[in-house]
């Protein structure tokens, strides 16, 4: 014989007088005669104390702009689009969009009811990007926070001496070394030895920060050679954004988050080098920036990626290294020959970042180190685990989302 419960499935009754409480997962709101409006279902629980469901609790001191953000109109984007976040502006397609921002620190925050991209995000300023969404997040175009050139990438940090590429002493009559890579979530590669007497080489950029990206932050550029030449420049390090869901974020098919630290720069116009005359000129790449993620659900495409990999660095008197990959692969530093040591290949996935060459004989001048990866930072409700569907490549780490 089998005995059923009824009680285990009956609805919540409303004891008389109370307008909503919790029952475990559920909110159940009541007319406070006895009768039961509705029932909620709470993704993150029910707060008993103020009897309402949970609320995210945003990383880095975000909750009472998060509140604002359900209030605030969606964003869907129009095309291609730039942020600057140093003016505050967001400008698409279709003109200027004015959704609520602010500008708390060295970061904007912008605050909507939901969020759609239309095409390639490109962002830009010095400050870090925060996007905080009441409702769905959906990426279906690249949001782009690299290091461009010698530029870095919004929330980037320029004058850190630990994660910094390292600048060697000034060039002598043989030579010169190479400047190392920028550090962040691993360490850059230094640079290499040059000159005659031995310049020692721009040291590796340390790692630096921490796996919560609290505060958020970017990564840190590569080193300046022995050389102070007109036109050559270290690579920029990547920047740094953060996107908050009340309910979830995607990424679509194709779609990325890129935070690359930029390769070491030089002129594009051919220069030929004096025979017995050191030749070169080994600046070190960015590091990678930092990617933070937080909501009751993160999935990813199987061709969508995020990406905080090192800039490669360069040697030459012209050309540059490559910046980091919208891939798995690392960046390669730029190769030379003879008495001057090439660049090193900056960080990515499994891939340390790599030392510039020492420049060799008689007029040695070394190549530029390449920068570390930056960090990917993912916090999902306490239980769930994070299983990219597509390519990630930087240090990835997971949280619990906290909630209020």
């Amino acid at each position: 014989m089998v005995v059923i419960d009824a009680a285990a499935d009956a609805p919540p009754e409303c004891p008389i007088g109370t307008t909503a409480f919790c029952s475990s997962n559920a909110l159940v709101t009541c007319d406070g005669s006895g009768q039961v409006l509705g029932t909620e279902t709470c993704v993150l629980g029910c707060n008993t104390t103020e009897t309402r469901c949970m609320k995210v609790d945003p990383s880095n001191s975000f909750a009472s702009f998060f509140d604002e953000a359900a209030g605030s109109t969606d964003l869907v984007l129009s095309g291609a689009t730039t942020i600057d976040t140093d003016a505050g502006t967001i400008v698409d397609q279709s003109g200027t969009r004015t959704p609520l921002t602010s500008q708390p620190g060295a970061v904007l925050v912008i605050k909507v009811k939901s969020f759609t991209t239309g095409g390639i995000i490109t962002v830009q300023g010095t400050r870090a990007l925060v996007i905080l969404s009441g409702g769905d997040v959906v990426i279906d175009h690249d949001i782009n926070v690299n290091g461009r050139g010698e530029i870095n990438g919004p929330g980037a940090i320029v004058n850190n001496a630990a994660c910094r590429g390292g600048t060697p002493a000034a060039s002598n009559a043989n030579g010169g070394a190479g400047g190392g890579g920028g550090g962040f979530g691993t360490a850059g590669g230094s640079g290499g030895t040059g000159g005659s007497p031995v310049i020692a080489a721009g040291t590796a950029g340390a790692i630096a920060g921490n796996a919560e990206l609290i505060p958020l932050r970017g990564g840190c550029p590569g080193g300046s050679s022995s050389y102070a030449t007109a036109n050559h420049f270290p690579g920029g390090a990547g920047g740094a954004v953060q996107i908050v869901s009340g309910t979830s974020i995607a990424l679509g098919a194709g779609a990325a988050i890129l935070a690359n630290g930029a390769g070491a720069k030089g002129p594009s116009n051919q220069i030929f080098c004096l025979v017995d005359n050191p030749c070169g000129n080994g600046h070190g790449g960015g590091a990678g920036g930092g990617v933070l993620l937080e909501a009751p659900v993160v999935t990813m495409d199987a061709t969508a990626g995020i990406f905080a990999n090192g800039g490669g660095g360069k040697c030459g008197v012209f050309g540059s290294a490559q910046s980091g990959q919208r891939s798995t692969s690392a960046a390669s530093g730029q190769t030379c020959g003879a008495d001057t040591g090439s660049g090193g290949n900056g960080a990515a996935t499994g891939i340390a970042a790599q030392n510039g060459a020492n420049g060799l004989n008689d007029d040695p001048v070394g190549g530029g180190g390449g920068g570390g990866m930056g960090r990917i930072r993912v916090n999902l409700p306490l239980g769930t685990t994070f299983t990219p569907g597509g390519s990630v490549s930087g240090v990835l780490s997971q949280g619990t989302l906290q909630t209020r």
